[in-house]
């Protein structure tokens, strides 16, 4: 259509949502991003286990917030922080790209517990605890299990969300990682300090870091929160996988017949002594 046919109609017609707003780029999908979450969750029941991360939603228009990451299935688009349930995604919050930004439309936290979370560690417990407009949450306490990303994971995140009825299942990254921090938020201004949170147990995390190769394949090494309300746990892969869980216990233990991983010459003796010569 050319420019001034456009102009021809939009004397007669509105071209355009009249209260849509510009300020954001988000701003021209927002009204189609609500009903997209309404219809998600109307015509689909969610199941037991839920999982957030992060994706692209798919926008091959002109904005500043596009952004291209060709290894990505959706290459092109604007990035969003979602939740899913067996491939389909229930809810989600846009991220504006650029130092200083990040989750748009994160809700405002009374208590003290939340407001001390970063805005990453947020999405997890906006999007899981996100309530409609009955103030019902949409996805009922003690019904699910939540599998993050360990981009969002924090000791503190994993009690509150235990607190708040959802149990959770998460990887971690390693010791490289500085500890945790986040700011008091009972201080205001510059005066506003930094309060230490509580990290991943370092006896798991040496294990991984430096005492790899003297555990087994298969071998768990398990820990708890100062509280007592987090299993943190180290197993041996390929390498040490680190990870933590508000719904098992150590006694909990299925052993699952697996594919053996390609061997190479760091664990070659280890994956020898628990595979044999079997594939």
């Amino acid at each position: 259509m050319g420019c001034t046919r456009w102009h021809q109609l939009d004397r007669y017609l509105y071209t355009a949502e009249v209260s849509q707003t510009f300020q954001s780029p988000f701003g021209r999908v927002w009204d189609l991003s609500e009903l997209l979450r309404a219809r998600s969750l109307q015509y689909w029941r969610p199941g037991k286990h839920l999982c957030v991360d992060e994706a692209i939603a798919r926008f091959t228009g002109r904005a500043s917030e596009v952004v291209i990451i060709k290894t990505k299935p959706t290459p092109e688009g604007f990035k969003i922080w979602c939740l899913a349930n067996d491939g389909v995604v229930l809810n989600w919050l846009f991220h504006a790209r650029g130092k200083g930004r990040g989750p748009v439309n994160l809700p405002t936290f009374t208590d003290a517990d939340a407001q001390a979370f970063t805005p990453t560690e947020s999405v997890p417990v906006a999007l899981v605890l996100a309530v409609d407009a009955d103030g019902q949450r949409l996805f009922p306490s003690g019904l699910h299990i939540v599998w993050d990303d360990n981009l969002f994971n924090t000791i503190p995140m994993l009690e509150y969300l235990r607190r708040q009825g959802t149990t959770t299942e998460e990887t971690f990254e390693d010791a490289a990682r500085v500890e945790l921090q986040a700011e008091d938020v009972s201080v205001k201004g510059r005066a506003r300090q930094k309060v230490a949170k509580e990290r991943f147990s370092s006896s798991l995390m040496r294990l991984k870091t430096q005492f790899t190769k003297h555990m087994e394949w298969g071998e768990i090494r398990w820990d708890l929160s100062k509280s007592g309300e987090v299993l943190q746990a180290a197993w041996r892969d390929n390498q040490v996988v680190l990870f933590a869980s508000t719904v098992a216990e150590p006694i909990q233990v299925i052993m699952k017949l697996r594919r053996r991983s390609k061997m190479s010459q760091n664990n070659k003796g280890i994956f020898e002594k628990a595979f044999g010569n079997e594939p």
